[in-house]
């Protein structure tokens, strides 16, 4: 973490420093020693900082994050001002749950050329809104930035819909979940509907509710979410999943903003936002007759696209490290463990085909294997991470990016029109919208080998 200049401290509820860095001593003067050492701490307005004003106290008062608090103190050795952006992260698992304490991060901030004076109002920067915005939303590179811009714009308007495109595992419900708690909407409830894990025969009842009687089963009415949520928002995960059939009542329940429960005759208004996501891509889907084109555009108001964590820069991975540690940490009731500084190292060049999933599943696999050590290792990684073959294995997932659109057909798929086309590449190829050169491809990928092949 000191190389990219990010200075860390972790305090108990009482005050207490638990752990600090060499970033924060060569930052700033009076803040290594104590929390409560403030003399040389400044507000923005240029008033001393009062203990009970630091970020971390703040934090734990609020009982939530506090992001990007602006500040200025005097640099160590230099008797020079320098301004500061804190982050303080408190230790909490859920609503209701105890603190157990709380997190700062101290990056130096860019300001205007005046930064250097600690009297100086700092201009008041769209990357530092923004941060107070999401706190949820971990990291700062631009693709990073330029996604909390777009949520701001939708969490302010209660009702437009919003589609979310991106790789499995990036946090697409995550974004969904902060934009609801932004907008004003946030009062009422958030229900997710995972349109992918639904069992196709109690698809249409998770959708829409059902009357009593509607199923075997089905003893006494059931809402669905876009009546449980109502005044709130209703998260379509995984939208591109759905049957033919079910897109167009779908799309009838939105063009009316009515929906009719399974087994009933009785339409029921209701008053949500939508928010739809998928890994699949759309365009595409709908190009080939997969996805209808009017349910589409009704979904595409207002498109994000949330990066992969591999396309964000190493001040990213390593704010997502800290707050997921953070946060294990406070479950598990242990202190917040560290990175040997060679996995810290190879985090940075590791390609995380499952993006933040794969990272959070990592850090608790190795806070497990690591026991009682407050230090995680090489050894407490899961067994082949970072291996010849996992690079092989993005290397080649970044071929395929290039040479085949974001969503190719899926095995079953190719399968499935090579078998109606007599197996003819030329004619699936077509049917799919892809060069030979691309099906030969996406065959030796799937491990499918043409016919003359098989015999």
């Amino acid at each position: 973490m000191a190389a990219a200049g990010i200075g860390i401290t972790v305090h108990a509820l009482d005050g207490r420093l638990l752990m600090s860095n060499a970033v924060v001593s060569a930052l700033c003067t009076g803040v290594s020693a104590s929390v409560d050492a403030t003399a040389e701490l400044f507000q923005a307005d240029g008033t001393p900082l009062r203990a009970d004003d630091l970020p971390a106290r703040r934090a734990i008062a609020q009982h939530g994050a506090v992001r990007a608090s602006l500040f200025s103190c005097q640099r160590r050795g230099t008797g020079r001002g320098v301004w500061l952006h804190v982050d303080a992260i408190p230790c909490i698992e859920g609503p209701g749950s105890n603190c157990a304490g709380v997190l700062s991060l101290w990056t130096a901030a860019a300001g205007s050329p005046a930064e250097d004076s600690p009297f100086v109002q700092p201009r008041s920067t769209p990357s530092s809104r923004v941060q107070e915005s999401f706190p949820e939303i971990d990291g700062r590179s631009p693709e990073i930035e330029k996604l909390k811009h777009h949520m701001a714009c939708v969490a302010r308007d209660p009702d437009v819909t919003v589609l979310i495109l991106g790789e499995s595992g990036t946090g697409k419900e995550r974004v969904a979940n902060a934009i609801h708690r932004a907008s004003p909407r946030c009062r009422a409830p958030f229900v997710v509907v995972n349109c992918a894990g639904l069992s196709p025969t109690l698809v249409e009842d998770e959708i829409f509710g059902h009357v009593r009687g509607a199923f075997t089963g089905a003893i006494d009415d059931q809402p669905g979410p876009f009546e449980r949520a109502n005044g709130g928002t209703v998260f379509l995960d995984e939208i591109g999943e759905l049957t033919s059939d079910l897109q167009i009542k779908l799309l009838r329940a939105l063009q009316a903003r009515t929906v009719q429960r399974l087994g009933g005759r009785r339409e029921t208004p209701f008053d949500v936002r939508v928010i739809a996501a998928t890994h699949v891509d759309l365009a595409r889907a709908r190009a080939r007759g997969r996805f209808r084109e009017d349910l589409y555009y009704r979904l595409k108001v207002y498109e994000l696209r949330v990066p992969p964590l591999r396309r964000r820069n190493a001040g990213d991975i390593q704010m997502l490290v800290i707050a997921t540690l953070t946060r294990l940490a406070a479950k598990k009731q242990r202190p917040v463990p560290v990175l040997d500084d060679t996995i810290a190292d190879l985090f940075q060049r590791y390609p995380w085909p499952g993006n933040i999933r794969e990272l959070e599943n990592t850090l608790e696999r190795m806070m497990v294997a690591a026991g009682d050590s407050s230090c995680l290792r090489r050894e407490h990684l899961p067994e082949g991470f970072g291996s010849g073959e996992a690079v092989a294995r993005d290397t080649h997932s970044r071929v395929m990016e290039a040479d085949v659109p974001a969503a190719p057909p899926s095995a079953a798929d190719l399968a499935a029109a090579l078998e109606r086309n007599g197996w003819s590449q030329q004619r699936t190829a077509a049917d799919f919208g892809l060069s030979r050169h691309q099906l030969y491809r996406l065959l030796k990928h799937y491990g499918i080998r043409p016919f003359r092949e098989r015999e």
